[in-house]
């Protein structure tokens, strides 16, 4: 009777390197996630806040106002038009700021980083 070998066969080297490069692609892709993860979150939270900010202060900018500056709806002259990019801007950054936390749990697809 024979008994059986206790040394195990080695793995040649072409399996090591490729386990390697799959362990390091794996690694790469949860620093992609990581990093789209903690960018959305982050840009979200600040949106979040700057629309509680202009709640507070009573002015919004809206964007350009083509050869006038910039267009700022405050509360007291334009009320419609100041609720409504405040409450713009906290959904986008509710949004964006869920969005982030569900990529960072791995339950959102990351941003293609390249």
């Amino acid at each position: 009777m024979v008994a059986p070998n206790p040394i195990p066969t080695p793995v040649p080297l072409a399996g090591v390197e490729a386990a390697c490069s799959q362990c390091h692609g794996q690694r790469r892709m949860d620093m992609e996630r990581f990093v789209g993860a903690a960018f959305v979150l982050f840009f979200g939270a600040g949106l979040v806040v700057y629309a509680l900010r202009a709640l507070e202060s009573g002015e919004v900018r809206a964007g350009p106002n083509f050869l006038h500056g910039v267009f700022m709806p405050n509360r007291d002259d334009h009320p419609g038009l100041f609720y409504a990019f405040v409450l713009l801007y906290l959904c986008a950054g509710a949004a964006l700021a869920g969005w982030g936390v569900l990529m960072a749990f791995g339950l959102a697809a990351p941003i293609p980083l390249n």
